[in-house]
């Protein structure tokens, strides 16, 4: 009858803090992401637009609220039930400390499960739709003559494009930065002024351009610098391809779990038939060339793996947070909410976060095995947790 009792009112408390802390990061997130994309996109999309997106901006913010939402609440529940004496009550009633967990382990249990639909679903749909606000703005935007407060246009795919004004539909003073795979400016423009037509149908941008410099960038691999060529042209006329909303699937990042998972297999499967080639196979083709292939391939095959081990590494995380929340709020002994949601959002800063984006960026570099880099965050995040609680436990 005690423990029933116990997981009800320990429920109830815990329930109350993560509601509200809920409540507040979400608006918050909501808030900062509604800004940026009102003060960026405002004048190229219109109400009913935004009113379509905001689910997504909702579901993508409580992806990254719910941990933090929970350890927040973990932490002012078990301080203030220390503080209290409660958890010492408890303990000296012969209840034990599993007891005394239970009900946020299975608070953190379910979260898990709501986290893991948000992050293998929800969120690369967001990605996807806030992709196609990008492209319609840019449609918008070539298709308009007015003048603009915005100096950049960052998200053409290989592009980026400044300029000081626009006016009647005619750029003042580019500056255009065509970009390869490698992020590197292979190209870059200026030019007094210019005009864009855009062809819808066949996705083609146009740059007509006057008083023009472009210069062309070419790495020397020998030398390991970069040698420069530079033209002059009174009138120059500039392509640019563009990739429709739908044809941009193909980034991992867009898909689906299941989605991941069956190109993950693909691509792992696509890097064994170029790995098993053999070395007469290999002497026929240019081995530079089936160097660089082989490479890409298993870049991409890195990237999948990572993708898929990250989503369900942060959907651990309600679960495993409980761990530091609940060892956070027994050594603060502190019920104000600003003091405990202050001291719970410090690990997250300082520790969970930081290595989620190291992981990632060592990922790329191909320093670290993609599934290490995918969990790194996650496990240090837990370990510290359960370390502390071991500790406070044996005290």
């Amino acid at each position: 009858m005690i423990p029933r009792i116990l997981y009800r009112y320990m429920t109830k408390e815990l329930a109350k803090a993560f509601l509200l802390s809920l409540f507040i990061l979400t608006m918050l997130f909501f808030l900062v992401i509604s800004m940026r994309m009102v003060t960026k996109y405002s004048q190229y999309i219109s109400f009913l637009d935004w009113i379509a997106l905001s689910p997504y901006i909702f579901a993508n913010a409580f992806s990254l609220t719910i941990p933090l939402s929970l350890l927040a609440s973990t932490t002012l529940t078990y301080g203030r039930m220390s503080q209290d004496k409660e958890i010492l009550i408890l303990r000296t009633s012969g209840i034990h400390t599993q007891e005394i967990l239970k009900p946020a382990l299975l608070i953190g249990l379910s979260l898990s499960c709501i986290c893991f639909y948000l992050n293998a679903e929800i969120v690369p749909l967001t990605v996807k739709k806030q992709k196609e606000i990008k492209f319609k703005a840019l449609e918008v935007l070539l298709q308009a003559s007015f003048s603009s407060r915005e100096t950049s246009i960052d998200f053409i795919p290989g592009v980026r494009i400044y300029y000081q004004a626009l006016e009647k539909g005619e750029f003042k003073y580019l500056i255009i930065q065509q970009i390869n795979q490698e992020m590197r400016i292979v190209n870059e423009i200026l030019a007094d002024r210019g005009k864009l037509l855009y062809d819808k149908t066949k996705s083609l941008l146009t740059f007509d351009l006057k008083s023009v410099s472009l210069s062309h960038i070419t790495p020397e691999k020998k030398e390991k610098k970069e040698k420069e060529e530079r033209f002059f042209f009174e009138r120059f006329t500039l392509p640019i391809p563009l990739t429709p909303p739908k044809m941009d699937t193909s980034k991992n990042k867009y898909k689906d779990f299941r989605a991941l998972t069956e190109e993950m297999y693909s691509l792992y499967s696509s890097y064994l038939d170029l790995e098993k080639k053999s070395e007469s196979e290999l002497d026929k083709q240019n081995k530079e060339a089936y160097k660089k292939k082989m490479q890409a391939a298993y870049e991409e095959y890195v990237d999948c793996v990572w993708r898929w081990h990250n989503r369900i590494a942060l959907s651990f995380g309600p679960l495993l947070i409980v761990f530091l929340g609940a060892s956070l709020g027994l050594l603060i002994q502190h019920s104000n909410r600003l003091v405990g949601f202050a001291i719970s959002s410090l690990p997250i800063i300082l520790v969970y976060y930081p290595l989620d984006i190291l992981g990632e960026v060592l990922v790329e570099r191909c320093v670290l095995h993609p599934i290490l880099g995918a969990w790194m965050s996650t496990v240090v995040t837990a370990s510290i947790g359960i370390t502390l609680l071991w500790i406070l436990y044996k005290k």
